[in-house]
């Protein structure tokens, strides 16, 4: 007699039509035919957990301004973006996508890679804004370092990028780790005492200085931590019009 296989609490093996069964840490499913053959596939993703918090473009994940490294988890993520590849980007689709944004604090070329590790084909864009808003791809890789995924860019200070990271196939998911390595020049502005960015320093900057005064943050000319005296010394010398 071969051997008999375990059941599900509340279920009859010997009913010709299935019944409900009450839940268990089991899942059985049975299939009636009528004398063919054919096959029957089961699949299950993700953790149950539900869709990524940043599935879609809306709602990213922030990057810190100086970078760093993020763990990531793309199971259950829909597309939120065209599926075709974009820019210089070569291959078959786009797929399973997940969002980053990134404001950078420094200039020049920055590096954003999945190389550390992922558990699938990766592919990245970055992006000037939400593909549904006018955003547009201003840079993209595929297979970098092996099947995973890398590209250096140049970046400006304070301009807000969204990193696109997704699979090359609709079956593709997973974790990994982004990357975001910065550029590493400075950003200098011209007119440091602007705290109003109105390309003057008058009155109404010396009232958010003095607002702040004994604070850090607004008006800390020297970046010592502190709004004082000598803060103030320094903001007079730039008073009037902006350069350029």
């Amino acid at each position: 007699m071969p051997p008999r296989s375990p059941r599900t609490r509340g279920c009859s093996r010997s009913s010709a039509v299935p019944r409900r069964c009450k839940p268990s840490s089991a899942r059985w499913a049975r299939s009636f035919t009528g004398g063919g053959t054919g096959t029957l596939s089961l699949v299950a993703n993700g953790s149950g957990g539900g869709a990524p918090t940043n599935d879609t473009c809306a709602t990213p994940i922030v990057v810190p301004p100086g970078g760093g490294s993020i763990t990531f988890n793309s199971s259950l993520a829909v597309s939120d973006a065209p599926t075709s590849p974009s820019g210089t980007c070569s291959g078959n689709g786009f797929f399973n996508d997940i969002w980053f944004s990134w404001t950078p604090a420094t200039r020049g070329n920055a590096t954003l890679s999945t190389c550390a590790g992922a558990q699938f084909d990766t592919r990245m864009e970055l992006w000037t804004g939400c593909p549904g808003g006018g955003g547009s791809v201003i840079a993209c890789n595929d297979d970098y370092c092996g099947n995973l995924s890398a590209m250096t860019v140049s970046v400006d200070c304070g301009t807000p990028y969204l990193v696109r990271i997704g699979s090359y196939s609709p079956a593709a998911f997973g974790s990994g780790v982004l990357t975001v390595v910065p550029g590493t020049v400075q950003c200098t502005t011209p007119c440091p005492a602007d705290f109003n960015h109105d390309q003057v320093v008058t009155g109404a900057d010396l009232a958010m200085m003095l607002a702040n005064w004994g604070n850090p943050g607004t008006g800390d000319m020297n970046s010592d931590g502190v709004v004082n005296g000598t803060d103030l010394g320094l903001f007079l010398s730039g008073w009037g019009p902006c350069p350029g």
